[in-house]
């Protein structure tokens, strides 16, 4: 069975919190789960937000360490697999390739536990 996507804006998302997933206005340890699915490149960035913004995975990353709670998962989906978010904290769980066809690059989705 095939499914039709469709690219939505922000606007016509049902969320509770739209925000810069660079500087995120939560509390510190407040998450047991952190699902990130960032632009992979600068052009997607552009096609999502419509301008161009200074966009780094690895801020983004800092900031999903800093809300999820202890023994809780970063969960990411992206072109990079990152080597380690911090040795003394996180352990990464799994890396899992996706691919939606033939032809098609190569997502992953990189799950880590932070355990200290």
């Amino acid at each position: 069975m095939m499914v039709e996507a469709k690219l939505v804006t922000i606007e016509e998302l049902k969320t509770d919190i739209v925000a810069d997933a660079q500087h995120l206005p939560l509390k510190s340890e407040s998450f047991g789960m952190v699902l990130m699915d960032p632009p992979y490149s600068t052009k997607e960035l552009v096609r999502y937000l419509g301008k161009k913004i200074r966009f780094s995975i690895y801020k983004s990353l800092d900031e999903a360490k800093r809300v999820v709670k202890l023994g809780g998962y970063i969960v990411l989906l992206h072109t990079l697999i990152p080597k380690h978010l911090g040795r003394d904290k996180f352990r990464r769980v799994a890396t899992i390739g996706i691919s939606t066809g033939p032809n098609k690059h190569i997502r992953c989705v990189t799950i880590f536990r932070r355990y200290r």
